[in-house]
């Protein structure tokens, strides 16, 4: 607990609290901030001041989905609270929430000089993303992703746009950026143990079953009694395990545990190409270090998908020679 914390009783003065808080807030101690704040609040669950403060502490730290219920408890409590209603305006714009934000900035033109001008812009993003809808409905994914690009700018804490640039990446097969995007998108929003079920099974389809782990885990720490979460844990687990197992091995010259860490692999997952692809990724390399002979029909595959790379090249040669087919090796 920190030194600057106070227990609160009816017989403390909440607006010096608060004034303790702002000052330092000012000079950059949040948590010590933060924490005052919050005992205000509890003290007095009526005071719409003290909500405020803590939202401004929770947008200092950069925690904006911690600030927005604030903001709206402040401007339940106190409707016509001008800081209020701008710092909610901005973030629902952020949000991608226009019509909340175009309300709010409505609101704002009696009072603000420029909120005028705030209607004008969220009008103009809320357009660009009915432009990008249309771009994606017509296939035209690059052109869309350029868009978007712009319209994330703005609209950094958007889920949705987030999921529409993500899913124009996997339609151009930039599977890594869609991805991303995806699993960015997904954690914008508190308890989003759908969203994190759906990346972590999209990640598993795509080959990334380590990653598709990490999702999973981060759904069940959530909730550890979610069924579909849970579901899909016993399904990736073993499979996360035996491919950083291979890894591993491989990397460490522990060459029959990796071959049979790789052999799991396809034990474990024989109909997705990807994980096919990343077992005799390792038993090509681990059986030709070994030298076992019938390393040369792995690295053939391997070769055969990733033609430029010099060091399946090196792994193939080494297949034939222990094969003993030298002269192809040459």
């Amino acid at each position: 607990m920190s030194c600057f914390t106070e227990l609160i009783s009816a017989n403390v003065d909440i607006e010096h609290v608060l004034e303790k808080g702002t000052k330092l807030l000012a000079s950059g101690q949040l948590m010590d901030a933060l924490s005052l704040y919050s005992q205000a609040v509890d003290a007095d669950s009526k005071n719409f001041i003290a909500y405020y403060r803590r939202a401004t502490a929770y947008l200092a730290m950069g925690k904006t989905k911690m600030a927005l219920p604030d903001l709206e408890k402040t401007l339940e409590l106190n409707p016509g609270y001008i800081p209020a209603v701008k710092q909610r305006a901005s973030i629902y714009l952020k949000m991608g929430r226009f019509s909340d934000s175009i309300s709010d900035y409505s609101f704002l033109t009696s009072h603000d000089p420029e909120a005028e001008s705030k209607i004008n812009l969220v009008i103009s993003l809320r357009d660009k993303k009915e432009e990008t809808s249309r771009l994606i409905s017509g296939r035209k994914y690059s052109e869309a992703i350029s868009l978007l690009d712009s319209l994330i700018e703005s609209v950094s804490l958007s889920q949705e746009l987030r999921e529409m640039r993500g899913t124009c990446y996997l339609n151009l097969q930039e599977i890594q950026k869609g991805i991303q995007d995806l699993r960015n998108g997904a954690h914008l929003t508190n308890d989003n143990r759908a969203g994190l079920l759906h990346l972590s099974i999209l990640m598993y389809e795509f080959g990334l079953a380590v990653q598709s782990l990490e999702e999973i885990r981060e759904c069940l720490r959530l909730d550890q009694d979610d069924k579909p979460c849970l579901e899909h844990y016993k399904r990736v687990k073993n499979l996360a395990k035996a491919i950083k197992g291979a890894q591993e091995a491989s990397e460490a010259g522990r060459y029959d545990e990796c071959i049979k860490e790789a052999e799991k692999i396809i034990s474990y997952e024989s109909k997705n190409q990807e994980y096919i692809l990343q077992a005799k990724v390792n038993l090509c390399h681990c059986k030709a270090k070994s030298g076992a002979i019938d390393s040369v029909e792995y690295c053939e595959k391997v070769v055969e998908r990733y033609p430029e790379s010099t060091d399946y090249q090196c792994n193939l040669a080494e297949a034939l020679i222990n094969a003993d087919r030298l002269d192809e090796g040459k």
